[in-house]
């Protein structure tokens, strides 16, 4: 499992992103909504992007974070529920599908605010994306494990 540990020093924000109506894309909003009832350290600001994470970048600006945890499903060809620590020089080669704003580019955008910001980009492998609101077992046992590194 990844440890997320390093990485959570300063002002963190979680930033959930997937769309709940396409089952395992759902994974980073139901991310957030699980954290949301957890007790979590002081230093967590958890946001549920949906589909538009682009819609945030005034929020994450005005929070101003240290780290920026982006987590999303993502095809990367691994087993469902995988759980991987994307680079960002590796974006453009990862499945990333239901963005108007490609995470790079929205990256880039921050980063004229906030230059010192570290991204970490979270990428959960979906089982499926069809229509449905429920999560695959894999990825809901990947999502309830990753919690463990903000509780």
């Amino acid at each position: 499992m990844v440890d997320l540990r390093p990485f959570l020093k300063g002002i963190v924000v979680i930033l959930g992103i997937g769309n709940i109506l396409k089952s395992d894309d759902g994974a980073g909003p139901y991310l957030i909504n699980k954290l949301k009832k957890a007790r979590l350290r002081s230093n967590l600001e958890l946001l549920d992007a949906g589909t538009a994470p682009e819609n945030f970048t005034g929020k994450i600006k005005q929070l101003s974070p240290n780290t920026l945890i982006m987590v999303d499903a993502a095809d990367f060809c691994g087993k469902a529920g995988e759980v991987r620590v994307i680079e960002e020089e590796k974006l453009g080669s990862v499945g990333f599908t239901t963005h108007n704003l490609p995470l790079k580019d929205l990256i880039r955008f921050l980063r004229v605010e906030i230059p010192e910001l570290r991204v970490v980009l979270i990428g959960i492998q979906p089982k499926k994306v069809e229509f449905g609101e429920e999560l695959s077992p894999e990825v809901k046992s990947a999502i309830d494990k990753l919690c463990m590194n903000f509780i």
